[in-house]
């Protein structure tokens, strides 16, 4: 209770009480998958700004990848990354 957790390819990732935490282990799937493109959708409640630091912390691990953040409404998940 009080952790959020990170699916990839529909298993468990992780979980943790830092979502930060979980976002760069996200990010490590992308460089480990020569990521392209990466597009954060960002769920019901997220700021803009939490939104933008997501998809910064993307940029930083992924340097050569193209990121997007986009409002993606989601009332569950606070986050979808797709990672192409």
């Amino acid at each position: 209770e009080g952790d959020y957790l990170a699916l990839c390819d529909g298993k468990l990732l992780g979980t943790d009480r830092d979502l930060n935490v979980l976002l760069e282990k996200l990010a490590q799937v992308a460089v480990d998958k020569d990521a392209e493109f990466i597009t954060v959708y960002a769920g019901e409640g997220v700021s803009d700004e939490d939104a933008a630091r997501a998809a910064a912390l993307f940029e930083t691990v992924c340097p050569d990848a193209e990121v997007s953040a986009l409002p993606g409404g989601q009332p569950v998940y606070y986050y979808i990354v797709a990672i192409e």
